[in-house]
């Protein structure tokens, strides 16, 4: 026991100096154009940044970070955001989606970004179908690039699962998803089976014919149009000034 203490009491100051070194070091900053990733405070830490990986989830900040995404979900606003894309469309009912890709980018190794680079990509989760970890292509068709500057997706059906996630939230809705035309007849046949019914823009504009008709006229069914800041409220396909006054 003797013969370790001073062994011990020499050690604990230069201890002590070595932490007040470590302590009082400044953070050296990044070269320019390198990406400092924190550690996340974990006693282990997997340098995995594979946005591919099928192993285990990549760590942040791979997606929309290192390997950026044509658009950033923005959860505040519940809206995307475009980032390697500049804008989108929907064609042929919903079934092609045409995206516009930005220009005036380029890859770590100078060469320019464009829409094939992007083809390319879902391409190859076509014919690798272990890195296609979300299943897109259990919805997709085919993905081409017309131009350096376009891209197209094409779906094998509407895309729904989004209103399955919703409706697994609430347990207690009951929920169905009907192709358009039994729709119609259903609404026909027995409109009061229906409570709210949820349909792209022109499916909307003729069921909404319907359910009007069989309530009287179009003229009579209400509409509501409820935005953030204001709301508008008319018969549901708009009023006619030109019959006011005949008592018809």
């Amino acid at each position: 026991m003797k013969r370790h203490g001073p062994g011990l009491f020499r050690f604990t100051p230069l201890l002590f100096a070595l932490t007040l070194v470590a302590c009082s070091r400044e953070r050296v900053p990044a070269p320019r154009g390198v990406l400092v990733v924190s550690q996340e405070q974990q006693a282990s830490w997997v340098r995995n940044f594979n946005p591919l990986s099928t192993a285990t989830a990549a760590r942040w900040p791979t997606l929309a970070g290192v390997y950026e995404p044509l658009f950033v979900f923005n959860s505040v606003k519940s809206e995307y955001v475009p980032w390697l894309a500049l804008s989108k469309e929907w064609r042929d009912g919903n079934r092609v989606l045409r995206i516009a890709t930005r220009t005036g980018v380029n890859w770590s190794d100078g060469r320019p970004y464009t829409a094939r680079d992007v083809a390319f990509t879902f391409n190859l989760l076509k014919k690798f179908p272990g890195l296609d970890r979300r299943g897109v292509w259990g919805f997709l068709s085919a993905v081409r690039s017309p131009d350096d500057h376009t891209v197209e997706f094409s779906f094998q059906k509407i895309f729904i699962p989004g209103f399955d996630e919703i409706a697994a939230q609430y347990a207690d809705i009951e929920n169905e998803h009907w192709i358009v035309d039994i729709g119609a007849a259903k609404l026909a046949d027995t409109p009061e089976a229906f409570d709210v019914i949820v349909m792209p823009n022109l499916y909307g504009d003729i069921l909404s014919d319907v359910a009007a008709q069989i309530a009287g006229s179009v003229g009579l069914a209400g509409s509501a149009n409820i935005g953030e800041t204001a709301a508008m409220f008319e018969a549901i396909h708009g009023s006619a000034p030109r019959r006011a006054g005949q008592n018809l």
